[in-house]
């Protein structure tokens, strides 16, 4: 009886290490600090380099007019890209790999775009919602646009953790923009 027990108890001990072992290495060589797994930042990078390279293609400069920027038939996908690229300018998150200036002609073209589709898109209330407080100058939504569209996005790695200081947007709009 004696020696069952510590066959069995030989066994537990066993499992337990192997289990404390796995779980170690899976933590040290799969995940990062921020608890995601080094695979998705792969993959978020690579979206970066996809996104650079298709604003490049497209020649977007600020010399565009709004119109030519944001044409009528933008996917849900763009105008997305949209909101993300510009909450930057007022959120803090680790990573920011879009950049575009919040201006009262883009916000207003991007209204006028989401009215257009709003059957079409299947978060367009919402994206009225958060363009809406923007054109009234009201930006307290940033935190939760950013995010939002993020997710949407499919982001892993930068998620908006607060409103950025006037002092920091200031800084940041001359880093991305003068």
């Amino acid at each position: 009886m004696s020696k069952k027990f510590t066959n069995i108890a030989f066994v537990v001990i066993i499992l337990l290490m192997a289990g404390f072992i796995g779980y170690t290495a899976y933590t040290v060589f799969f995940q990062t600090d921020t608890g995601q797994v080094n695979l998705e930042r792969d993959k978020a990078e690579q979206r970066k380099n996809v996104l650079e390279e298709t604003e490049q293609e497209k020649g977007i400069d600020t010399n565009e007019t709004f119109e030519e920027e944001f044409e009528l038939s933008m996917s849900e996908t763009e105008i997305q890209n949209a909101i993300h690229a510009m909450s930057h300018q007022k959120v803090h998150a680790d990573d920011k790999w879009s950049h575009m200036q919040i201006t009262p002609e883009r916000i207003t073209r991007l209204i006028e775009v989401v009215e257009m589709n709003e059957d079409k898109y299947k978060h367009g209330d919402t994206y009225l919602e958060i363009l809406h407080k923007w054109s009234e100058g009201d930006f307290s939504n940033s935190v939760y646009a950013h995010n939002f569209v993020w997710s949407k996005l499919g982001g892993t790695i930068g998620r908006a953790k607060r409103l950025l200081k006037p002092e920091e947007e200031a800084e940041y709009i001359d880093r991305h923009f003068e």
